[in-house]
């Protein structure tokens, strides 16, 4: 592995850990607060809408003056963000919503354009492979560490309340140190001078059509994603009745499952015909398990069929990362990443909010849209990309 992809995989899972403590410890907090899946639902949502404006910002800057910069500054926000989680009042969660959504289309659009001009196009998805599957071992851990304030509560007699307020200082140091360290890689930035913002702007033409309709594709299931998935916690919490601790073992679990095949999937991918093929022979069956898990009561065979599902749904992320940037000259993926992600993250508010309504009327039906959602998505970008997965296959074939 390169140094500099080395440097990426540290600050992946540094970053990693401090999400994994937000996805535990977030939901059963905020039930513990008295909100509602509505408010919870629209405190993600708005989270989701503002990432979609500063992923925008981050891609074309990213070109501009570096996404290494970009990188850090995001960490560094983010960090802020769970201060105002900790204060727990309803305009501070408010608040931390806006700026750990702000934070998050920096950090996440920099460190995927970082990834992209690391290494060589035909080893994208090694490169992505490798930065994510260790950033979401970083979550499993992250997750796992659920326990430790239902822990605390049970041992010291402290209200569990207080010990979710406490815990979720945690992710500051992580996010601290990710900000620094990402300013030990390197990269080339390619500079432009742009004499206007209508110049600017004008870049985007050149990218292709092919890559939109993958955009617009990929949309659907994002907005599918943020319908149910995106409140999974809520979810199960509302229906179950579980703890950070329960909810640390599912996403523990599943994230380490998940980091673990990320990294043997490319090998997988090159001898099955290639990145793209793969991806829709993985996610598909996940469809099936999201309609399976309506028709079910039981918390343990719930949490088996939703791990399933979601490592077969994600493990093949950054095989479809790398696919998209191929078809995106090297100058431009800071532009083409943002592009990519306005649509998604904006799908993604407006589903959040949708699926935290939908949750109060009926628990199930999320789940239900999600899957059909799925389904279109990815029917469609086997008809759209067919004559690109068979030339992957011949290729495979005739080296």
């Amino acid at each position: 592995m390169l140094r500099q992809q080395k440097y990426l995989v540290f600050v992946g899972f540094l970053s990693g850990v401090a999400n994994g403590v937000l996805w535990t410890v977030f939901a059963p907090y905020v039930r513990l607060l008295g909100l509602s899946a509505t408010i919870y639902g629209v405190l993600g949502g708005l989270s989701v809408v503002v990432s979609a404006f500063s992923t925008l910002a981050a891609g074309v800057l990213s070109d501009q003056i570096g996404a290494r910069k970009i990188t850090s500054l995001g960490y560094l926000t983010a960090s802020i963000s769970f201060i105002f989680m900790y204060i727990g009042s309803l305009w501070s969660l408010l608040v931390a919503s806006l700026i750990n959504g702000f934070a998050g289309g920096l950090h996440y659009t920099g460190l995927a354009v970082l990834t992209s001009k690391s290494t060589e196009d035909k080893k994208l998805h090694y490169a992505f492979s490798y930065v994510f599957g260790f950033s979401t071992l970083g979550g499993a851990f992250g997750s796992f560490m659920g326990w430790a304030p239902v822990i605390f509560s049970n041992t010291y007699g402290i209200s569990l309340l207080t010990c979710y307020r406490l815990f979720l200082l945690t992710p500051i140091p992580l996010l601290l140190s990710s900000s620094l360290f990402v300013l030990r890689t390197s990269e080339e930035v390619l500079k432009k001078r742009y004499g206007s913002a209508r110049l600017l702007l004008s870049e985007f033409k050149h990218i292709p059509n092919k890559f939109l309709t993958l955009v617009i594709l990929n949309s659907i299931i994002s907005f599918g994603a943020a319908l149910s998935i995106h409140n999974i916690d809520y979810y199960f919490t509302a229906k179950y009745g579980i703890t950070s601790g329960e909810l640390g073992s599912i996403f523990g679990l599943q994230q380490l499952f998940m980091a673990l095949l990320m990294l043997k999937l490319p090998n997988v991918a090159d001898r099955i015909g290639g990145p793209l093929k793969t991806y829709l022979l993985v996610t598909s069956p996940s469809i099936p398990l999201l309609i399976a898990m309506t028709f079910v009561n039981n918390y343990l065979v719930a949490s088996i069929i939703y791990i399933t599902r979601t490592i077969l749904m994600n493990i093949a992320n950054p095989l479809f990362n790398a696919f998209s940037m191929t078809l995106i000259p090297r100058e431009l993926r800071g532009k083409a990443t943002s592009l990519m992600s306005l649509p998604l993250t904006l799908a993604g508010g407006i589903g959040r909010a949708v699926g935290g309504k939908l949750l109060d009327i009926d628990l199930e039906l999320p789940l239900r849209i999600t899957a059909i959602l799925y389904a279109t998505s990815l029917t469609g970008t086997a008809i759209v990309f067919r004559d690109y997965i068979r030339k992957e296959e011949i290729k495979e074939k005739y080296p």
